[in-house]
């Protein structure tokens, strides 16, 4: 798999084959997941915020905006095929390691800046923590104290290799991408069926991607409580 395009391409749908390249899906595996996406698209071209969030099923929320953000490599308020597939491919069990972590830091990141800071982490773990009965105070002790282990240089921020390293000391992170790809590789069982596919079944299965399995972070500090 090659460099993906830039964050500026448009990833129109007609150009999708483009994009395969792209990815760690096959051009067939591209042609089903493009039928699912025609399915829920208006305009036959892209599909909202709020469609998005429905096939993931993501409760809407500062989170949800957040992984939005990053699949819309072109910030323009939609997401075409390209950029749904793209996303989609990070999720798969062909997935690798550092694909998904870059993913999960870009979450953080709110400025693009290529580094997290502490106001940054507090901000998408206080809205994504919320069900989990830690109270704000105990997500900042929390923040604070995994800057202390990740900031190795002392800088006040994280960069992406010592967000990688903290994020691979902590075995539950590991356990949290094998369960996710262990989900991919069902949908792509339905997708790479001789007898064809379900596309309701499909849909279903990509409900099933929670929230709370793309943020590594989150894992770590449910898991500490």
């Amino acid at each position: 798999m090659g460099p993906a395009p830039s964050d500026t391409a448009s990833g129109d749908i007609a150009n999708f084959k483009e994009y395969i390249k792209h990815t760690h899906f096959s051009q067939a595996e591209a042609k089903h997941l493009n039928e699912v996406f025609l399915t829920v698209s208006p305009d036959g071209r892209t599909i909202t915020k709020e469609i998005f969030q429905q096939i993931l099923s993501l409760q809407p929320g500062l989170f949800a905006d957040r992984i939005f953000l990053v699949f819309d490599r072109n910030r323009d308020g939609y997401l075409d095929f390209g950029e749904f597939l793209l996303g989609l491919s990070t999720f798969s069990n062909r997935g690798t390691i550092d694909e998904k972590l870059r993913f999960s830091f870009k979450i953080y990141d709110f400025d693009g800046d290529g580094t997290i800071d502490e106001d940054e982490l507090c901000r998408i773990l206080i809205a994504s923590l919320a069900d989990e009965n830690m109270s704000e105070e105990e997500v900042k002790q929390s923040v604070g104290a995994m800057f202390r282990e990740a900031d190795e240089n002392c800088d006040g921020r994280i960069n992406f290799d010592e967000y990688r390293t903290l994020m691979l000391k902590h075995p539950s992170v590991l356990r949290q991408m094998k369960e996710r790809d262990q989900q991919m590789e069902e949908v792509q069982a339905m997708m790479d069926a001789e007898l064809g596919y379900n596309e309701e079944e499909i849909a279903m299965q990509l409900e099933q991607m929670q929230s709370g399995q793309l943020i590594p972070m989150q894992e770590m500090m449910v898991e500490g409580q």
